[in-house]
């Protein structure tokens, strides 16, 4: 994605085409383990986006949520798209991936990094004021007054551009979400033979590896 936003240029018309993909692809990654799989680095270099979908990447630092716990036992991420609680704050839940998808959406709009030292009236002097209310929510404090899922988030963010959700998923060539409504259509299921289902199940591989360890323990 950082390549992507370099040769293009950040934009709306370029949110619009990637952001919903991303959101579904978190989506996918937190019911894909219970308790959720948390990526914990979420940020454009770990998104790769190609012709024949869009990717996760690099789950080092992912983590599964566990119910009792007070922080996490390892703090690690990238400082402009990890949210506080990933820092002694907290334990990190599926809401601090959605701090990580607001910075990212950030940086589809303005090619910039987030920072934490924004004020709301920065960010909306520089994408308007309905976008602004979306990243700001999705990067608040308190993991309560953020979108609760990265589906919430999506449909925020669309909500935001004027679009609806079918028109926005029929516009969007590269999102994960239409490989797999295209999976379904044409009932090849979700293990198909070329290169995109080989691709997504060895990132359900990845995932269920990260998942061996907790389940030893």
């Amino acid at each position: 994605l950082e390549e992507v936003v370099d040769a293009r240029g950040a934009s709306l018309a370029l949110a619009q085409e990637v952001f919903p993909g991303v959101c579904d692809a978190v989506e996918e990654l937190h019911g894909a383990c219970d308790p959720p799989l948390i990526h914990r680095d979420l940020k454009p270099q770990n998104i790769i986006v190609a012709p024949a979908g869009l990717f996760l990447i690099d789950f080092g630092i992912a983590r599964r949520f566990r119910e009792k716990a007070e922080t996490d036992t390892v703090r690690f991420g990238t400082r402009a798209y990890a949210p506080p609680e990933q820092y002694g704050f907290g334990q990190t839940d599926v809401r601090s991936d959605i701090y990580a998808l607001g910075g990212i959406l950030w940086y589809c709009l303005t090619g910039d990094d987030p920072s934490a030292s924004l004020a709301p009236h920065e960010v909306s002097e520089r994408v308007g004021e309905r976008l602004s209310s979306v990243i700001c929510k999705a990067m608040a404090f308190d993991p309560a007054e953020r979108f609760q899922s990265a589906a919430e988030l999506a449909r925020a963010f669309r909500e935001a551009v004027g679009e609806a959700p079918d028109t926005a998923k029929d516009s969007a060539p590269i999102a994960a979400g239409d490989a797999r409504l295209a999976d379904e259509e044409r009932g090849s299921g979700f293990f198909r033979t070329h290169l995109l289902g080989v691709v997504r199940n060895v990132v359900l591989l990845m995932i269920a590896l990260a998942c061996i360890p907790q389940a030893w323990q």
